[in-house]
């Protein structure tokens, strides 16, 4: 109840509110159902001071007539029943009542039985399930929760693909409900793959990992187990140390892979030595090599090198042998396997000859030569043969050089008492003649004539030649002491065959018959008139007896003259004239309409490029830069009567595609502008730019004043040249701008003294005009 006060007021009516407080509803954590014999239910409430009332009758609770619940009681139903439970708490009204349905059967569904218990698999598993009831249903979750008549119902064998808890119960009616099996499937990710196997690897392994289609493969190098943040496996890669590799995939939703395990022993390479095994004489010089980055270690008493025993090897040390060794070296490497020991053989044997030295080597060579040969042992006698066979000390003693005149083998050893005989030494030597030559050189010429080979005398030599230019052979023509005709361009090889000997070097001679050059009056220009003339003189080198019958050809399109084209006529004068840019090419041919027994080939073509300048156009009127007081000014361009000239007046240079200028249009400016013009025309080269600037400036201003009183005026203004220009003006002596006071045609400005006038006319395009100033001074 709750009533309202206030000073001056009768209190309010008493308003009056009734407040029930209902308790919570208890609870059981055993849900109404089918049970086997019996059911065990406990009861618990929100309120810990609240008291329980329960049923089994079917009538409703009170805290007169029902049980009164005990806390942690036992209440066991062993017979269908409804039990009826509420809460009660003094000074509160009576929670609701809970309900809750027993049914007590005599038979329960057996447990789901399942193909495959809980347990570690790999890959995806295919799971069923049967239960022995028969006519029972089976339901299943994945998810970890407890299945009802509401989740999956088992049709057929489930695929299991990661790691799931599989949760069943069997229901069949008027049976209870089986015991949940729940079985929990670990599925782990496959095994990755690892090549190639354990084993001894020389130097590096390349080593290569791969798992099944949605797997990440993690591996180490260090000894340890790989976990999710070991290095991810990207590509191949290369170990150059002994190394354990251990590998695991990794499956989102699976357990991780067991861990593969590879042991790489990596083998240095066997060093090397510089001389192999094999006899040497007094002493070898060894030099080992090995691999990058490791150490050998070498001995020389027949015993195994180990990294503890025989000798370091320095880099670039030299072992000196001089007695009959074996040489074993081994190398190593830091986390790598030894290489295998090799062993080289060294026989040391008593003092040896040295190689014998000859002034020539195994050749050919060009007409007989004379061997020299030498020892560098005092008292050491050299013995030779010349047929191929090995040399004795019942050969041919070396007394002198030898003389070689013909192809020849010669080998030679040289002998000396208490010592090794040297090395035989072996000369191959081909001899040949000296090439023939002929009696007139190379060259060009423009007439006939004859021509003789000439050569060195061997005994029983020979000479043969051709002259289509196919290298001769004794099949050839056989040379006879004759002169050989050369009517036209001819190449003649000859070659010497002396028996014995390697054929001579092949000579070779070429005889070109051909006009000379005409010439040109020009080599070639640029010229800037309208047109070019040009000359085509006989060269008066040419064989007077033949002179007339030369021809001179020309074309001016770049192809070749040939003798059917443009030919030049000595005899009339006539002449080449190009008006543009042209390329001229000039060639003279022999035409003998007597039909002389001679060939001579067309002379050089002579090549003369000419390139047409245009002249840069011309104005009229005026040059340079002008300066106009008018308002309209008219120009005219003028250049060659074949060209074209174009224009523009926007600054840009002009191309041909800008304006065309013709003479009934001249150009009309009004404003200031920069004529800018050039002369076009096809195959010459443009003009250069005419830049023609012209300047519109506004005329001097005219000042009319009128004394109208006492330091009063009247004053008026005018452009005196100029039309259209707009006049601006300050009384004040400032400076005149466009936003200083404008001025209008035909008015008077009154004047005050004193003042100064500044005024100045402006006009769009133009120059503005020079500054006006009067200063008005008062009495």
């Amino acid at each position: 109840m709750y009533v309202a006060y206030k000073d001056g007021y009768e209190p309010s009516e008493i308003v009056e509110k009734t407040y029930k407080i209902q308790v919570s509803e208890p609870s059981t954590d055993t849900k109404a159902g089918t049970y086997e014999k019996f059911v065990d239910v406990v009861l618990t409430g929100k309120n810990s001071d609240a008291k329980i009332y329960y049923t089994l009758d079917g009538e409703e609770p009170t805290d007169k007539s029902g049980i009164e619940y005990q806390r942690n009681q036992i209440i066991k139903i062993t017979e269908t029943s409804t039990l009826k439970f509420r809460a009660y708490k003094d000074g509160c009204e009576p929670s609701e009542i809970v309900e809750i349905k027993y049914e007590i059967v005599d038979k329960k569904v057996s447990s789901v039985i399942p193909s495959k218990k809980s347990d570690i698999y790999k890959g995806t598993q295919n799971i069923e399930l049967s239960v022995d009831t028969t006519g029972a249903t089976i339901y299943y979750t994945l998810d970890g929760t407890i299945p009802t008549e509401e989740s999956n119902r088992y049709n057929t064998s489930i695929e299991i693909s990661k790691t799931t808890t599989l949760s069943a119960i069997a229901l069949f009616e008027g049976y209870a409900p089986s015991n949940i099996i729940v079985e929990r499937y670990l599925i782990q990710s496959e095994t990755p793959s690892v090549l190639p196997i354990s084993k001894k690897y020389k130097e590096s392994v390349e080593v290569t990992l791969s798992g099944t289609t949605g797997t990440s493969i993690r591996y180490t190098l260090d000894e340890t187990d790989p976990t999710e943040t070991s290095e991810l496996y990207i590509d191949n890669f290369t170990i150059y140390k002994n190394t354990i590799l251990k590998a695991i995939s990794f499956r989102d939703g699976c357990e991780p892979s067991e861990i593969v395990e590879r042991v790489y022993k990596i083998q240095v390479s066997e060093p090397s030595a510089n001389n192999k095994s094999g006899e040497y004489v007094e002493s070898v010089e060894i030099i080992l090599t090995g691999t990058t980055g490791s150490s050998i270690r070498y001995t020389l008493d027949g015993e195994d090198p180990t990294d503890k025993s025989g000798i370091e090897y320095k880099t670039d040390d030299i072992i000196t042998i001089t007695t009959t060794s074996a040489l074993r070296f081994i190398a190593y490497k830091d986390d790598c396997e030894p290489s295998n020991i090799i062993t080289e053989e060294y026989t040391i044997i008593d003092k040896k000859v040295s190689s014998i030295i000859s002034n020539k080597k195994s050749g050919t060579y060009t007409d007989s030569q004379y061997i020299e040969l030498s020892v560098n042992e005092t008292g050491a006698v050299i013995y030779y043969t010349l047929d191929g066979t090995t040399p004795t000390e019942a050969s041919n003693r070396y007394k002198q050089s030898i003389e070689i005149s013909k192809n020849t083998t010669l080998k030679a050893k040289a002998f000396l008492e208490g010592y090794t005989p040297s090395d035989v030494l072996t000369l191959n030597y081909n001899i040949r003649p000296i090439s023939p030559t002929m009696s007139k050189s190379s060259g060009e010429y423009d007439y006939n004539f004859k021509s003789k080979i000439e050569s060195k005398t061997y005994e029983g030599i020979e000479i043969y030649y051709t002259t289509d230019g196919s290298d001769p052979t004794k099949s050839s023509i056989k040379y006879s002491d004759e002169y050989i005709n050369i009517n036209k361009t001819t190449t003649i090889k000859a070659r010497s065959y002396v028996d014995g000997m390697e054929p001579s070097e092949i000579m070779e001679i070429k005889y070109i018959l051909k006009v000379k050059k005409p010439i040109l009056s020009s080599e070639g220009e640029t010229f800037t008139d309208d047109s070019l003339t040009l000359w085509i003189n006989g060269n008066d080198n040419w064989n007077e007896s033949r002179k007339w019958s030369m021809i001179t050809y020309y074309t001016t399109d770049e192809s070749d003259p040939v003798s059917t084209g443009n030919y030049m006529d000595y005899s009339s004068g006539a002449a080449i004239v190009i008006k543009e840019n042209t390329v001229v090419k000039v060639r003279t041919f022999y035409e003998d309409p007597t039909g002389a027994d001679l060939v001579l080939e067309p002379s050089d073509i002579i090549t003369a490029v000419f390139t047409r300048k245009l002249n840069t156009p011309t104005i009229n009127p005026g040059e340079g830069y002008q300066k106009l007081y008018q308002s309209y000014m008219s120009y005219s361009l003028h250049g060659s009567s074949d060209v074209e000239i174009r224009y523009t007046l926007n600054g840009d240079e002009p191309t041909r595609n800008s304006t065309l200028f013709t003479s009934d249009k001249p150009i009309e400016l009004t404003r200031t502008t920069t004529i800018k013009a050039r002369a076009f025309k096809d195959n010459c080269e443009s003009s250069d730019i005419l830049d023609f600037p012209v300047e519109f400036i506004v005329g001097d201003l005219k000042l009319t004043k009128a004394e109208v009183a006492d330091g009063k005026y009247s004053v008026s203004l005018e452009p005196t040249i100029t039309t259209g220009a707009t006049i601006y003006y300050t009384l004040d002596g400032t400076e005149v701008t466009k936003s200083s006071t404008k001025y209008t045609h035909g008015t008077s400005i009154p004047i005050t003294a004193p003042a100064t006038l500044r005024a100045k006319g402006y006009k769009d395009g133009f120059t503005d005009s020079k500054e006006l100033v009067e200063i008005f001074f008062k009495d």
